[in-house]
């Protein structure tokens, strides 16, 4: 009798893991899929919906075409919001404990970069950005990649610019704390320096400060105080939201 019963519960467990194994297993086995994580809301949404909208176009195209080996693409969304380190690492680590993904496309924010980057490198993920320019994002990661140019070489070419293009010597520097401005700042800075240029306002804000408008009033204030030669070019190493803020103070 027990081993009828034993045969029995073989034969039940047996069916149950057919079962789980053709609902689950391989039906998850005909799609590969692949992390957006970027702001999704928040002051930069667009950016995240225009960097999610054109992957599923391409996914899309290929899906049509049959695939790759037969296989589904399917793009899994995740929200870094408003560019915070500490939520992007969250969602970084929500990727990993969902186990689904073969590889990551983001974030947007150098600062989520470097802190999400930190959890690709520990579990092996492979992971491109489209838009972090910080050299430290890739830097000392050998599973992080972009697809942009970096900050770098973006403030040698603007310090040039301005002294070889526009004949400017002087310069006014106003740089947010976050990852991507103020590693922008201090490459334009360090070129100026070798092009013998003179940094003459050198201001750095908190992009996370409530009384930013205040602060672009009181930059505006202190420039109206210099004349244009004095002052010289205005560099606004910053994200656009903000540098939307402080143009429209300045005009």
């Amino acid at each position: 009798m027990n081993k009828k019963i034993l045969l029995l519960s073989v034969i039940i467990i047996s069916i149950l893991a057919w079962i789980l194994y053709e609902k689950l297993v391989k039906k998850e086995g005909d799609y590969i899929h692949v992390a957006f994580i970027g702001p999704l809301s928040g002051a930069d949404i667009a950016a995240g919906k225009l960097m999610s909208q054109a992957v599923q176009l391409y996914f899309d195209s290929v899906n049509e075409k049959g695939g790759i080996n037969g296989k589904k693409l399917v793009l899994d969304l995740f929200d870094d919001q408003d560019g915070c380190p500490d939520k992007a690492k969250e969602e970084a680590t929500k990727i990993v404990q969902e186990n689904k993904v073969v590889a990551v496309i983001g974030h947007w924010y150098s600062g989520c970069s470097i802190a999400g980057g930190e959890v690709y490198k520990k579990y092996a993920i492979p992971a491109i950005t489209p838009g972090s320019v910080n050299i430290k994002v890739t830097e000392g990661n050998e599973w992080y990649f972009r697809s942009i140019f970096t900050a770098k070489t973006t403030g040698q070419f603007l310090a040039n610019y301005i002294n070889k293009v526009f004949n400017q010597n002087n310069v006014t520097i106003i740089r947010e704390t976050a990852a991507y401005g103020s590693y922008l700042a201090q490459i334009f800075e360090e070129t100026a320096h070798k092009l013998e240029m003179t940094v003459k306002n050198n201001w750095t804000y908190d992009p996370k400060d409530k009384n930013l408008e205040d602060t672009c009033k009181s930059y505006v204030a202190q420039l109206k105080q210099q004349s244009k030669e004095e002052s010289g070019t205005l560099f606004l190493a910053m994200q656009a939201t903000e540098a939307a803020k402080l143009v429209r103070v300045i005009k």
